[in-house]
């Protein structure tokens, strides 16, 4: 999936910029904006917290870089999450949606259960359970504490960016189903 940065600038605006993103999505962006943001990709941006080198890369984007801002953006139709839902990617990953699997198959809304509208809920609560797990890096938790960082969430859906995540608040329908 290929965005252009600019879909982003409601987020972004003038502030330095970590964006965190999935391997399958590329930006583009103008030479200006190469001083202002900077791209971490990871698989499906997923982030591990046992993972000393990935803390250590987004501690050198917050301190020696100077971000005060931190972007997760997803994507819907992910080849990797959909690799972990078809129980064709490693066992370990895929437990870590089990629990959400479970609480989506157990929903009051039939509409859930399809499979499209649940890739969907599930890449969007991907997001979002990411930034649950990076507010809790002790570098972003000393950022946060002092009020000086901004941590948003947003879903790419072709020119579309949906903001899902926002300083600890989630805006996605698919928390009330868990």
């Amino acid at each position: 999936m290929t965005a252009h940065i600019t879909q982003l600038q409601p987020w972004i605006g003038y502030e330095k910029t970590l964006v965190i993103t999935c391997h399958e999505c590329t930006f583009n962006f103008s030479e200006r904006q190469h001083e202002q943001v900077f791209i971490y990709t990871c698989l499906g941006g997923m982030l591990r917290k046992d993972d000393h080198f990935q803390q250590d890369c987004i501690r050198h984007y917050l301190e020696e870089k100077a971000c005060s801002q931190i972007i997760l953006a997803g994507h819907y139709d992910c080849q990797v999450l959909q690799k972990i839902l078809s129980d064709s990617f490693v066992p370990a990953s895929q437990a870590f949606f089990q629990y959400n699997m479970e609480g989506l198959q157990r929903a009051y809304a039939q509409h859930l259960l399809k499979p499209r509208v649940k890739n969907r809920l599930l890449a969007e609560l991907n997001v979002v359970e990411q930034l649950r797990l990076l507010m809790r890096f002790s570098c972003v938790q000393e950022k946060l504490n002092d009020g000086l960082i901004n941590i948003s969430g947003v879903m790419l859906d072709g020119h579309d960016v949906k903001e899902v995540f926002r300083n600890g608040i989630s805006f996605n329908n698919l928390m009330v189903c868990n």
